[in-house]
């Protein structure tokens, strides 16, 4: 009887640990490691929890309604090659991202735009001044001025329209593709930070309505069918020329957010940080020879394919990618364009002390226009035909590159700042509503950007306007 009683015991206590360790099993991981290219999507959620009221009474105007806090016990992660195929997974707390010594994990709450983090970055001021590089992005239209049919033709090419009133943002499209939301994810995270701060230093925004193409491409880039004379302004990622395209720093996720284009202020911070500090390393101390890396197809776009046959002991050019933080070990870079006449690469390459040989190109991000040639920097031919004799030039005056080189990590870690990229946003958009000729509706029916919308909102809610509009 009592051997009886001990074996339904035991039975009993092996049933209970296995339900426990069933249980266990079960239950979310929260040490997930996301690759950092991915696309990642956090389902968000409003909340109306009042720790979110800004404490600091300096500006009154700021109205929590505008933020779009992220749920921190239900999340989900849409991860993706591209933004239009979706791939649902819990989310794990921590998402790795970044490469090399600048990888690191971003936590839910490095998400989140609080009311604290967002009064301290209205606090901050950007001693750069944009003026040149806005006016020479809407040159165009100094004289004329931008018409409401202006805007309008626009809608036939693979862009978003994008309505600004005061601190509420709204957008629409025609035929906006899945490729490239993550980009619009960026832009309208970075319009909105520049609406509020503006709203919050008692300076709205003015009415304005514009179209963006986020995609490679450039106004003039595109078949003939798609680009006309006298043509409206395209918020672009680059500007070729004197075209209709206006540069736009849409691709700023790739160093400062999220692949899927979902940025923050902590994030954004965090990753320059790792990004500064790829260049610890005195002058002195960086290898005196030229860098370059590339691999697979991107060593072959345009000229780069003469890179790697330059003979030079003045040259390391090695035919593979290499990780950031290897550029910052020499003393001088080879900065050379990709698709359309622009690479992204550049502003890595700002955060970086060193010389920067630049390939000219008529396709410019409007960073290219911040810095001065010969001053901050060296061109050389789009073949690469005069990279050798430069090198050779530069290597006698050690002590004048070293002083440029500082000049151009200087001003390329300001003018990649966040207080300075939302300064740009702001002059650009106001410079934009002063040469309307048009006083922009009211949008109701477009949708609604929250802060900390991602991929899935913009995918729920594109392509949805009115063909007649």
């Amino acid at each position: 009887m009592e051997a009886s009683k001990w074996q339904s015991f035991s039975v009993i206590l092996i049933v209970a640990v296995a339900g426990l360790i069933l249980v266990l099993v079960r239950l979310p991981k929260n040490n997930h490691e996301f690759p950092a290219q991915s696309l990642h999507s956090i389902q968000n959620s409003v909340t109306s929890d009042p720790q979110l009221q800004i404490r600091n009474q300096k500006f009154p105007s700021f109205d929590n309604k505008w933020l779009h806090a992220k749920n921190e016990t239900q999340t989900a992660i849409e991860s993706s090659t591209h933004a239009n195929r979706f791939n649902k997974r819990e989310f794990s707390k921590r998402i790795h991202v970044g490469s090399g010594e600048t990888k690191f994990f971003v936590q839910e709450k490095d998400l989140i735009d609080t009311p604290e983090t967002l009064s301290r970055l209205f606090h901050q001021s950007c001693k750069f001044n944009w003026s040149y590089v806005i006016n020479l992005q809407l040159k165009n239209w100094e004289t004329t001025g931008i018409t409401l049919e202006q805007v309008d033709r626009l809608c036939i090419r693979k862009a978003i329209r994008i309505s600004v009133q005061n601190k509420e943002i709204r957008y629409t499209s025609w035929n906006l593709s899945n490729q490239h939301l993550h980009r619009v994810t960026c832009a309208l995270w970075l319009i909105q930070i520049a609406a509020l701060r503006a709203s919050a230093n008692g300076n709205p925004l003015p009415p304005l309505e514009f179209m963006m193409q986020p995609g490679d491409g450039t106004f003039s880039t595109a078949p003939a069918s798609l680009h006309w004379k006298e043509a409206g302004p395209l918020f672009s990622n680059a500007k070729c020329g004197h075209d209709a395209s206006v540069s736009f720093p849409a691709t700023a996720h790739d160093q400062f957010g999220l692949g899927s284009g979902e940025m923050s202020i902590s994030l954004w911070e965090q990753r320059e940080a790792l990004l500064h500090a790829i260049d610890v390393s005195d002058w002195k101390n960086k290898q005196p020879q030229l860098f370059f890396s590339a691999g697979e197809g991107a060593s072959l776009r345009g000229y780069r394919a003469n890179i790697f046959s330059i003979n030079s002991s003045h040259v390391a050019a090695i035919p593979s990618s290499r990780p950031v933080h290897e550029w910052g070990k020499y003393q001088y870079l080879l900065y050379a364009y990709g698709h359309h006449g622009w690479s992204r690469r550049l502003h890595e390459l700002a955060q970086i002390n060193a010389v920067v040989l630049m390939e000219e190109s008529n396709c410019r991000e409007y960073l290219h226009h911040a810095f001065e040639e010969g001053v901050d920097y060296i061109s050389v031919a789009e073949d690469f035909s005069d990279v050798k004799q430069a090198m050779e030039a530069l290597i006698k005056v050690p002590e004048t590159s070293r002083r440029m080189a500082g000049r151009w990590g200087h001003k390329g870690r300001q003018i990649t700042s966040l207080p300075c990229t939302i300064q740009f946003v702001e002059d650009l958009l106001r410079k934009y509503a002063d040469l309307q000729r048009f006083v922009p509706p009211q949008r109701p029916d477009w949708a609604l950007y929250k802060l900390g919308d991602g991929i899935h909102q913009l995918n729920a809610n594109k392509n949805r306007a009115d063909p007649n509009l």
